[in-house]
């Protein structure tokens, strides 16, 4: 409702991605790493937010499902968007949990479909090895595949620049990595733009994802490279879509309306009760109601039923909130420079193993971990009383998990490894192996 109210008639969601490679930075936008939880979970949110359990109707907004396919198993965890991580490694019979995960987008009628910009490491069916490009050039995964296989009748939207030119800072982040040289077209650099549209046109793609210029487009046509009918063909569909979505007969918004729908106060309420009932308590431990409570990454105005102390020497108990270890490992990169790569542990001799070791000794810790990647809590799980995993929620959310347990409700959609080791013979297409992980898939505890 507050989408529609503002005007925005798509969503570039949801991600059905399997998160199957536990290093990978962008796990915190998917469902988890269980091809059956993800298909269930992937198919309620298209129907929810299209308006539809068989489509988008004029309610509604419509969705376009990312990544076709296999962008959860990166190699070594790194991203797509770089250079260096442009490859995802599958078996041919891993390949098919990765796109189990996103049958539940395709009984919703999804509306539109965005593949991923990795070149896929899988040979097929009959063992040959896939091309090597990206899949938005890859006729065998949206032609054959989608369109055939999975009998896809929606706008295939290519993901954004990969019609760009790769130069010397794209490839290698010498000189740095700066938005003006951003581009994906792995596989195809040494074709021309208009070449690459061609290619991606003949693949399936429908729309070229975040192109303003047709005349890239034209080019193309005029080179002999693609034909009119095959515009035609992409232009129908996604002219389908906005007729689904009223947008002939009702194109504008009612700017009262915004006004009376975006932050409603009912909105807001859900939103927050979904975000305390979607912790996960991995380690059990008593309300801290009406005690005196030490504070590290938590605002103190969050809190009501307690007394919050300045020194954890005063306190009953700790509060700890941290996030998922990372490295910062390709600063040079645009991507790389901001996203989350490397080892998922806590290392004796960091800030945050330092800071739960000292407050231990002093009041039991409750620690509260935002997990965007699976954090491998060995070696600090001696230090703390309880256990609490978010996925993003506010300081508001985690005060009432903390004070009524109870409010959490929700499973672990990863396993959480054991050791680094655990993390690093994984392989990267698998989802959860149940080889001796700290925390198993679908855990809480009880």
């Amino acid at each position: 409702q507050e989408y529609r109210a503002v005007g925005i008639q798509m969503a570039l969601s949801p991600m059905a991605d399997l998160a199957t490679s536990p290093k990978w930075p962008r796990i915190n936008g998917t469902f988890g790493e269980d091809p059956v939880l993800v298909n269930q979970l992937v198919q309620a949110y298209i129907q929810g937010l299209q308006g539809s359990d068989t489509g988008v109707d004029k309610s509604g907004v419509a969705c376009v499902v990312k990544h076709w396919v296999g962008y959860g198993a990166a190699v070594d965890g790194f991203d797509g968007h770089n250079s260096y991580g442009r490859y995802a490694e599958l078996s041919w019979d891993t390949l098919q949990k990765h796109i189990q995960a996103f049958d539940g987008a395709f009984e919703a009628g999804v509306s539109g479909l965005m593949p991923t910009y990795n070149i896929l490491r899988c040979n097929g069916p009959d063992g040959s090895a896939m091309e090597d490009v990206g899949a938005g050039f890859n006729r065998y995964l949206i032609t054959d595949l989608l369109r055939g296989e999975k009998q896809f009748k929606g706008v295939v939207l290519s993901d954004w620049a990969i019609y760009r030119d790769a130069t010397r800072e794209t490839l290698t982040g010498n000189p740095r990595q700066t938005p003006a040289t951003i581009a994906m077209c792995w596989g195809v650099e040494e074709l021309t733009p208009a070449q690459r549209v061609a290619k991606s046109m003949l693949a399936g793609v429908d729309q070229l994802g975040g192109e303003d210029e047709p005349a890239i487009v034209f080019t193309a046509l005029e080179e002999g490279l693609i034909d009119e009918t095959l515009i035609d063909h992409s232009a129908r569909r996604i002219l389908i879509e906005k007729f689904k979505l009223g947008l002939f007969e009702d194109p504008f918004v009612d700017a009262s309306m915004a006004e009376q729908l975006v932050g409603k106060e009912e909105f807001i309420e859900l939103a927050e009760q979904c975000q305390r009932n979607a912790m996960v308590i991995v380690e059990g431990f008593k309300s801290i109601q009406g005690q005196r409570v030490y504070l590290h990454g938590v605002a103190a105005d969050a809190f009501s039923e307690v007394e919050v102390v300045p020194n954890v020497d005063e306190a009953d108990v700790a509060i700890v909130r941290l996030q998922t270890p990372f490295q910062t490992l390709h600063p040079e990169f645009f991507f790389g420079s901001m996203q989350h790569e490397g080892d998922l542990d806590f290392k004796p001799g960091s800030d945050e193993y330092d800071l739960l070791a000292s407050l231990s000794a002093e009041a039991p810790v409750i620690l509260v971990m935002n997990m965007d990647r699976p954090a491998v809590l060995s070696s600090i799980k001696d230090f703390v009383a309880g256990i609490i995993v978010e996925f993003g929620a506010d300081d508001f959310a985690v005060a009432d998990v903390v004070t009524h347990p109870e409010l959490a409700k929700g499973c672990l959609p990863l396993e959480l490894p054991s050791s680094m080791s655990a993390v690093n013979d994984k392989p990267v297409d698998l989802p959860a192996s149940g080889d001796k992980p700290l925390y198993p898939l679908f855990y809480r505890a009880s």
